[in-house]
């Protein structure tokens, strides 16, 4: 039997970008590479559609939720921007909607799942940051990571957080933790994007006071003792529940 004819590579980008304006959940390792193959295989009745998907109403709700937040941190991303995103779930749910709809923009990550969705659009500039490879968050990390980040400037550093008091964001990990305060330091522009599962996390690696972040982007108002502490410290908040998508 002779071989598939491999797609050129203009036809494999226009097709990952359906898929991903299509589909919230899709994932395939190897996204760009592996597109013709995998239709290949789906058609022989290998495989069936790859993808991570919720196991129970819980997860798909707040999985719904985190893609809803990346819809309204899209609003802040311009052509001709350059912008830091770290790991994390809620960060693949922005690296997803960016590779779909953002036009001509540069993005500086350490997360290797978001690199290789954003490298299926053509107008977007990957800089994929070197570093100690964490097989479990799919990311790097470590000092040589942390020199890659201080040797740019970005307009916007979008990150997530494992929770938020009204002392801070912060993060159950130390190297998680080291590179998004080394973003949060390059860019001009802070954006914090958590859903309410985060709020009153306490974690032993504060990112940052809360008067470094520019904007909490999040799906519910927060109580009022961190909505008290925003609001002091200048912390302008967006929440789904007052805005219509």
């Amino acid at each position: 039997m002779s071989e598939p004819r491999r797609l050129p590579k203009r036809e494999r980008q226009k097709r990952i970008l359906e898929k991903l304006r299509a589909s919230n959940d899709l994932w395939i390792p190897g996204l760009v590479t592996a597109l013709d193959d995998v239709r290949h295989m789906h058609q022989e009745g290998q495989a069936e559609r790859m993808a991570l998907s919720p196991v129970n109403a819980a997860q798909t709700q707040v999985a719904s939720r985190r893609q809803k937040l990346a819809a309204l941190a899209m609003r802040a991303i311009q052509p001709h921007m350059v912008i830091m995103i770290d790991g994390g779930a809620i960060a693949l749910d922005l690296a997803r909607r960016m590779a779909a709809d953002a036009r001509q923009i540069t993005v500086i990550t350490n997360n290797l799942p978001a690199a290789t969705m954003l490298g299926a659009n053509p107008t977007i500039e990957v800089m994929f940051c070197p570093g100690r490879y964490d097989g479990d968050r799919r990311t790097v990390d470590g000092a040589d990571t942390v020199r890659f980040i201080s040797r740019f400037r970005a307009n916007l550093a979008i990150i997530g957080a494992c929770g938020i008091t009204v002392q801070g964001p912060n993060s159950a990990h130390a190297d998680a933790a080291a590179i998004k305060r080394a973003m949060l330091e390059r860019a001009e522009e802070c954006i914090l994007l958590l859903d309410c599962t985060k709020f009153g996390n306490r974690n032993p690696h504060r990112l940052c006071p809360l008067e470094e972040i520019d904007r909490l982007i999040c799906d519910e108002r927060p109580d009022a003792a961190l909505s008290a502490a925003l609001s002091k410290a200048r912390v302008e908040v967006q929440h789904l529940s007052a805005i219509l998508l």
